[in-house]
């Protein structure tokens, strides 16, 4: 018995794996074709965004996030963050038909569930539900005991 595989077993394998990778990137797997320059730009401004929150210009990190939205670049963990982050600041400005809008694109993706729960809270206060956002609160701060101290 051979041991060596033969041609016709590595070309298979090959073949296997070329249609695994085209689907993959199909699927969300792969940067989309986007050059390295562009992801890190998005990532850049994605974290701009992220560190504004805290200081609350809320202006200032919509505009961040309407262009890292628009230009693309980030991955769909991101992409979902980015969404809950413009919901957020979307309620601060009262314009809760587009927090609407931004959490069920969120909600798409795989946002981390706690910011999801905290994010339909706040969404909710705005709108007077006062109930349902204690209810989603209290659902956040289960899964994010930290979150307790922004209630």
């Amino acid at each position: 018995m051979d041991s060596m595989p033969n041609m016709k077993s590595i070309r298979c394998v090959s073949c296997c794996f070329s249609i695994l990778l085209a689907l993959a990137g199909s699927i969300g797997c792969g940067n989309g074709g986007m050059s390295g320059a562009t992801l890190k730009s998005a990532q850049e401004v994605f974290d701009q965004a992220i560190a504004l929150e805290s200081s609350k210009k809320y202006s200032e990190i919509l505009s961040l996030l309407n262009k890292v939205l628009q230009d693309g670049g980030l991955n769909p963990d991101q992409l979902s963050e980015a969404y809950l982050l413009r919901a957020r600041c979307h309620c601060e400005a009262g314009a809760t038909s587009e927090a609407e809008k931004d959490l069920e694109l969120a909600e798409q993706g795989a946002p981390d569930p706690a910011n999801l729960h905290l994010t339909r809270s706040i969404l909710l206060a705005k709108l007077n539900k006062v109930a349902e956002s204690k209810a989603e609160m209290a659902k956040a701060i289960k899964i994010n005991p930290k979150l307790k101290q922004l209630k």
